[in-house]
């Protein structure tokens, strides 16, 4: 599986109307203002760059990368812990399934060759968590069941949530290990064709 084109994410970012901006759209813009990253935060900041604010780690303009869903902070991009994770993740092919985040912690969820990773980083022991992922396609979907590889991770029945959208939930321990690396399998019909999904969660376990 492959992202959707780069190009075609920053082309739709710039044709989008970004005048009745959603919460999440908010939240992030508010993130970025204060960000030392941000360019018009430099000591050597530009009148350009106060005008239309880029972010220095990434080079994006800051007002369309937060607008797009499937983008993620750019502090990413430098290796260090993004402030605000994607909510989304489109697929180049029509084949593939498309990924909405609903959990309700801050969890980055990305695709990575084969399989969709959740990337908590450095998690304190004993803040448990709920995954909850959306999964939708252009073709009709029939869930069936969830497997881990491991008791850190419980999945839930998935559910149908109309014609082209299953959901998956899935708890997060963190009391178990000092680090967690699980696999969490989704397995479903589609147009009668019996495939599987897999998810990896990767976490740190600090005290």
């Amino acid at each position: 599986m492959r992202k959707v084109n780069k190009a075609k994410v920053i082309a739709r970012a710039f044709l989008k109307d970004k005048s009745n901006k959603p919460n999440w759209h908010k939240e992030r813009l508010e993130i970025c203002e204060t960000c030392p990253l941000n360019s018009k935060n430099l000591p050597d900041a530009t009148v350009i760059d106060k005008m239309k604010p880029r972010c220095s780690a990434c080079g994006c303009f800051i007002l369309e990368k937060t607008s797009q869903e499937t983008e993620m902070c750019g502090k990413a991009d430098i290796g260090e812990e993004p402030l605000w994770p994607a909510l989304k993740v489109e697929t180049s092919s029509s084949s593939n399934l498309d990924l909405i985040n609903l959990s309700p912690d801050k969890i980055n969820v990305d695709l990575n060759k084969d399989y969709y990773l959740v990337n908590y980083g450095d998690t304190k022991k004993g803040s448990d968590s709920l995954i909850t992922l959306q999964f939708t396609s252009k073709d009709s979907l029939e869930p069936i069941e969830c497997k881990s590889t491991c008791g850190c991770t419980t999945p839930a029945k998935p559910k149908l949530i109309d014609k082209n959208t299953m959901e998956i939930s899935f708890s997060v321990r963190t009391t178990r290990a000092s680090r967690i690396v699980s696999t969490v399998t989704v397995y479903y019909n589609v147009n009668g064709q019996r495939r599987n999904v897999k998810i990896k969660v990767n976490a740190k376990i600090v005290d």
